[in-house]
């Protein structure tokens, strides 16, 4: 393995030779420069023993801008294609810089790591500005020192030279990191290789340096507190793959739990309009946006909480909490669509030239197509526009973890490629320290629409029984449920003209494929609720999420193989474990005395009512104004008489074991009542 460690200003070599087994021999060559800031990395391993001792001036790293600059213009085309993705890779990260001395400022440096895949002799790297609100930004606002010394402003350039690359074993290593990085400014780092003649192009940005890095906060504020609260990460976006855009961020070692959120937003003119929002995996680090249309566009990126917002308005900047972000801005100059619609798109116009080479060449062919048309005519499909974003709250029970990954799967797919923001418990309450109560009432007022998922649990929950809970959450259904019930009992009473409008645009219920219609109880089909089977009808679900007749079938283009797989995996499971509900139910508590004691009310014998004399004795000996004389005997008896009503039964307990039976118990009146 060869490592070459450079710097900027002052060289020395070190050389050494191992010799590890018989069969088996490679070299180690180390190149070390000085310097507190700059530094690169090569890593190399020859193709075998002999090569490894005639390479020792193999590698060339030059740090100088204008020879840099010199180099690529004689190697490389003005504007190189773009290289594949295969020939090499790019990612960054921040490296944190505390100062040594006094009076000296924390600062963040871009580290460039390049793993280079396939033969290529010369990569050079070149930072250029973009934009920069910080006037300190010497990258952008300071070019006095180019213009004295080349006559021209020259953007920072490095380049690797191998000099016998047909030595080389691939892949090898370059990481460098020298390039200074000042908060919201934007930078486009282009990665050029030869003999390729290919480029790959970036955007990079950070937001403040504390909230890039901890360690720098902790600088600032030794006493504060860190965590996602405080964070937000350095941003790059990919822009030189054919059929997509990828948003990616560096991840905080120290946040493992942390998830993402991506918000991309497109600027029209002077306005911007928001496109989607998506929640990435914890362990996803990038985003692909795929079938992007030519425009601008930007990109937030942050850790999504209850307790702040991603963009406050003007009406609320006062109470509003601006969550930490990090704002990357962008430019796609032409459309990127995939293979598939590429090749649908294509196929569509080869059909309509032949179609109208068949209408010139044989009218009477297409007379017959015509009338064969008209009797085999089928529903067409209704372009249904997705460019607003719509949220929907989607409700289910936990009866196994196949079928809560079936869900999740749902959700991402709606969230892909529906354009549809998912408010699912497993994405927000698994890492959070939110109150489950509490994310549910907010989550279930803010959806415009809200599925209720049926299934067998479902149908063990309406029965009275109780699912063992197995999530850090609990169960919402029963909940979810009866807030449907309210509010179609207050439609009911107030506005029964409108029932069918607003309960069968906001509600909806679905079951899975392995689910039979019937876990969906009659009473409750009764309601003006649309029904969906998923994954069958995903397309009329889409249509009903984006207000438009759910029978519409909409053409989007949905990836659902990982649906599939996902249903196909809870087939599977109850194909094997065919007592999977029973394990499921929770068992009666044994061995348990009575929750609460039944009392009587504390009884008095009746007494008679004083009479008038009597009365005026207590009167007189308590020093008390005596009774009204014209009260009648008639009044007082009358008010003896009056019998109130107990509510209740005295066989009602005053406690509940589950804090589900009330609704259970609402549940099943409603639809006791429903049956009568």
């Amino acid at each position: 393995m060869l490592h070459i460690n450079s710097a900027k200003k002052r060289t020395s070599f070190r050389i050494k030779y191992f010799l590890t087994a018989p069969f088996y021999i490679y070299s180690m060559f180390f190149v070390d420069y000085t310097s507190a800031e700059c530094r690169e990395e090569i890593k190399v391993l020859p193709r075998n023993s002999y090569e490894s001792k005639i390479i020792r001036n193999l590698y060339i790293f030059e740090n100088d801008t204008q020879k840099c600059d010199e180099a690529q213009s004689m190697l490389m085309l003005s504007r190189a294609p773009f290289c594949d993705s295969h020939d090499l890779n790019v990612t960054f990260s921040s490296v944190a810089v505390l100062p040594n001395g006094t009076n000296m400022l924390p600062y963040v440096l871009l580290n460039v790591s390049i793993r280079v895949n396939s033969p290529i002799s010369s990569v050079f790297l070149r930072l250029e500005c973009l934009e920069a609100p910080n006037l300190e930004d010497d990258y952008c606002h300071n070019h006095e020192e180019q213009y004295r010394r080349w006559g021209r402003m020259i953007w920072p350039c490095r380049f690797l030279t191998l000099s016998k690359p047909d030595l080389v074993s691939y892949p090898y290593f370059l990481n460098y990191h020298c390039f200074r990085l000042s908060s919201y400014s934007h930078y486009r780092l282009n990665v050029s290789c030869a003999p390729n003649l290919c480029r790959k192009s970036f955007i990079v940005t950070i937001p403040e340096e504390t909230q890039v890095s901890p360690t720098i906060s902790r600088f600032y504020d030794k006493d504060g507190a860190i965590g996602d609260n405080y964070w937000s990460p350095l941003a790059f976006v990919d822009l030189t793959l054919r059929d997509k855009v990828i948003i990616r961020y560096e991840r905080q070692p120290s946040l493992i739990a942390t998830r993402i959120s991506v918000a991309v937003f497109e600027t029209i003119a002077s306005s911007s309009t928001h496109l989607f929002t998506n929640t990435l995996d914890i362990t996803a680090a990038e985003y692909e946006w795929k079938n992007v249309r030519a425009g601008n566009f930007t990109a937030y990126l942050y850790v999504s909480r209850l307790d702040c917002n991603l963009i406050c308005s003007n009406s609320t900047v006062d109470r509003c909490i601006l969550c930490p972000s990090t704002r990357i801005h962008f430019t796609v100059e032409e459309d990127k669509i995939s293979l598939a619609a590429s090749i649908h798109g294509l196929l569509f116009h080869r059909i309509y030239v032949i179609g109208a080479a068949v209408l010139c060449f044989a009218f009477a062919i297409a007379v017959l197509f015509f009338l064969t048309t008209r009797r085999l005519h089928r529903v067409p499909l209704q372009e249904v526009s997705l460019s607003q974003r719509t949220t929907v709250f989607i409700v289910y029970t936990d009866d196994c973890k196949p079928h809560s990954d079936c869900i999740a799967a749902l959700a991402k797919i709606l969230q892909h490629d529906a354009n549809v923001d998912v408010f699912l418990d497993q994405f927000e309450l698994k890492y959070s320290e939110t109150l489950p109560l509490r994310w549910f009432i907010s989550k279930f007022a803010a959806a415009s629409h809200v599925m209720l998922i049926f299934s067998e649990g479902a149908g063990a929950i309406l029965r009275g029984e109780s699912l063992i809970q197995q999530q850090p959450f609990p169960e919402f259904f029963s909940v979810a449920l009866n807030m449907l019930i309210t509010e179609h009992s207050k439609d009911v009473t107030r506005q029964p003209g409108k029932l069918l409008t607003e309960m069968s645009l906001r509600f909806a219920f679905a079951y899975m494929t392995y689910s039979p219609s019937s876990v969906i109880p009659e009473e409750l089909t009764s309601l003006p609720i649309n029904i969906f089977k998923l994954p069958e009808q995903i397309q009329n679900l889409i249509s009903w999420l984006h207000n438009q007749p759910s029978d519409i079938y909409v053409d989007v283009c949905i990836d659902m193989s990982h649906l599939k797989s996902a249903v196909d995996e809870v087939v599977e499971y109850r194909r094997k474990n065919p007592v999977w509900l029973a394990e499921r139910l929770q068992t009666s508590r044994k061995n348990s005395g009575p929750f609460c004691t039944l009392q009587n009310v504390p009884f008095q014998s009746s007494r008679s009512v004083l009479t008038h004399e009597e009365q005026v004795h207590i009167a007189e000996t308590l020093n008390l104004e005596p009774p009204d004389i014209h009260t009648s005997t008639e009044e007082i008896f009358s008010e003896e008489n009056v019998i109130f009503a107990l509510i209740g039964s005295p066989d009602d307990s005053s406690s509940d074991t589950d804090d589900s039976i009330s609704d259970k118990i609402h549940l099943q009146q409603f639809l006791a009542a429903k049956q009568n």
